[in-house]
């Protein structure tokens, strides 16, 4: 059925390998095929998740869409197209203006339709987002982490939902509106206070705390401020920050950008970029749960060693070029868009719709 030419990919999950039609060959014109097999121990969901994506949304908007799907025993195949491409490390440093809006523009318009389905991609990064830049194509992969923003929420209702998972009956004292009786709420316990803050030891309550349960999944230097807090709560939001990541990396010259080994070291990169009262901030904000009115919690405290003002995005991107000795300057509407996409506050960041209707993507010839 297919000549294999090699391995042209490779992840936690799957293989990829370069496959020749044979009777393409037989015809005189080939035809090109990525043919990717994934391990048998990925989770049945991981697999209907990738398939689902490609049939419904692959083919429009430099979306992957899938030819075949064959299953031997535990073994399954995805037949996909092949779009010859360069590594983003080749030529991340030559892009100039007029190209960056191209590839700016196309990976939104990919951005865009995966979240008109209600879905997160949740790993957008160059790897993922293959460029043929002689050809000037391009195509979005790799579903297997995708989620449905329902499914990060934590209840599609905003409903309690306790330790179990299972709906809690609502008893907080709180009357209707419609039925004209005073709202109220019930006197509630004494929250107990942490006492770890800042202290080598952790204290009991924070112990028998329950684990919090909120997706993590992503490419480390890609991941926004919600997933590394931990916000049960997350959106399309998510794939939106990795735009800007990318966009960071162009305009500076410099990938990966974000180059922490852990989360711990993530926030500190975040901190020291954007400012410890920003990301304080958030953190208190993301961690309020969506609890009936007048009952809230409190939110997540981060306790850092000193204050950080926080960085010019525009003149550490410059100073970056410089120190490469890149030329091309970008103009400022470029570095409008790239506050819009690293805006920390999730709720506040830029759509992949507006981000299509910002001036800098807007003046692509």
């Amino acid at each position: 059925m297919f000549n294999f030419q090699g391995k042209v990919g490779e992840g936690t999950f799957s293989c990829v390998y370069l496959a020749i039609d044979k009777s393409s060959i037989e015809g005189g014109r080939k035809r090109s095929f990525a043919v990717k097999h994934l391990i048998p121990t990925c989770h049945p969901k991981r697999i209907y998740r990738e398939l689902w994506c490609m049939q419904e949304m692959g083919g429009v908007d430099n979306i992957a869409e899938i030819y075949m799907c064959l299953r031997n025993e535990d073994c399954i195949t995805f037949i996909m197209p092949y779009l010859e491409h360069e590594k983003f490390i080749t030529y991340v440093m030559d892009m100039d203006v007029r190209e960056t809006k191209l590839y700016m523009k196309q990976l939104l318009l990919a951005v865009r339709r995966v979240h008109s389905f209600g879905i997160i991609h949740r790993d957008i990064k160059p790897s993922n987002f293959l460029y043929n830049r002689k050809k000037g194509k391009f195509l979005l992969v790799d579903f297997g982490l995708s989620q449905k923003v329902d499914e990060c929420s934590e209840s599609k209702d905003h409903e309690n939902v306790d330790g179990t998972g299972k709906k809690r009956k609502r008893d907080d004292g709180i009357k209707s509106l419609a039925s004209g009786e005073k709202l109220f709420a019930k006197p509630q316990l004494p929250v107990k206070k942490c006492h770890c803050d800042g202290k080598p030891r952790i204290c009991n309550l924070c112990l028998t705390r329950k684990a919090q349960n909120a997706p993590r999944a992503g490419t480390p230097g890609f991941r926004p401020p919600e997933v590394l807090l931990k916000c049960p709560h997350q959106t399309t939001a998510v794939d939106m920050w990795a735009v800007g990541v990318i966009l960071l990396s162009i305009l500076s010259g410099t990938h990966p950008f974000f180059r922490s080994p852990d989360d711990v070291t993530a926030l500190a990169e975040m901190i020291t970029m954007f400012g410890s009262d920003k990301i304080k901030n958030v953190a208190k904000k993301l961690s309020v749960s969506h609890l009936p009115i007048l009952i809230c919690q409190a939110g997540r405290n981060i306790v850092c060693s000193e204050d950080r003002r926080g960085l010019d995005l525009k003149k550490v991107c410059e100073m970056s070029r410089r120190a490469k000795n890149l030329r091309d300057s970008f103009p400022d509407e470029a570095f409008e868009l790239l506050y819009r996409l690293l805006d920390v506050d999730p709720t506040t960041r830029i759509t992949a719709e507006e981000a299509l209707n910002h001036p800098f993507i807007t003046s692509v010839e």
